[in-house]
């Protein structure tokens, strides 16, 4: 896949839309979602997020995975909720080496690991699972901030043990 599949719980905004898709001008932004795929009225309120030189989508996770597979000359960013939405993806076959991680907000039982990055230990070990099948996992908000790899994540999780 070429392109960018990041969790960020708020999914289409200004960082993904601007931040990173003027840097990686993508043929298509998807929000990759069951749940929001399935409500016609949210779909379009998020597919307003999106500026008229991408095409976006909204569609769920068996439906993202074939969109890939039958687009592979195209570039996309991908957006997802959690790393739950991940796992769930890597069951229906997505294949990615990377897995950007632009945003889970603090909600109550979750762990600060920096300033927008907060877990609870399902997020943890799912993100532990994604790592392990070779996957880059890292923390990034915005293409010129710094990249926080697996060893951060691990190291501010083991803090709070």
């Amino acid at each position: 896949m070429k392109g960018l599949i990041r969790i960020d719980d708020r999914l289409i905004h200004g960082q993904v839309v601007v931040g990173w898709g003027s840097k990686l001008n993508p043929d298509y932004i998807i929000l990759s979602d069951d749940i929001v795929a399935s409500d016609e009225s949210e779909s379009e309120l998020y597919l307003l997020g999106v500026p008229f030189e991408y095409e976006g989508k909204v569609i769920g996770f068996s439906d993202t995975v074939e969109f890939i597979k039958e687009n592979k000359s195209n570039k996309f960013i991908i957006v997802v909720k959690s790393p739950n939405s991940i796992i769930d993806l890597l069951k229906y076959g997505l294949e990615i080496t990377h897995l950007n991680i632009g945003g889970m907000h603090s909600k109550e039982g979750k762990k600060e690991i920096n300033h927008y990055v907060y877990m609870n230990d399902k997020d943890y070990n799912n993100l532990l699972d994604i790592n392990k099948k070779g996957i880059e996992v890292y923390i990034q908000d915005l293409p010129c901030e710094r990249k926080y790899d697996m060893k951060y994540i691990t190291d501010q999780w083991e803090k709070h043990e």
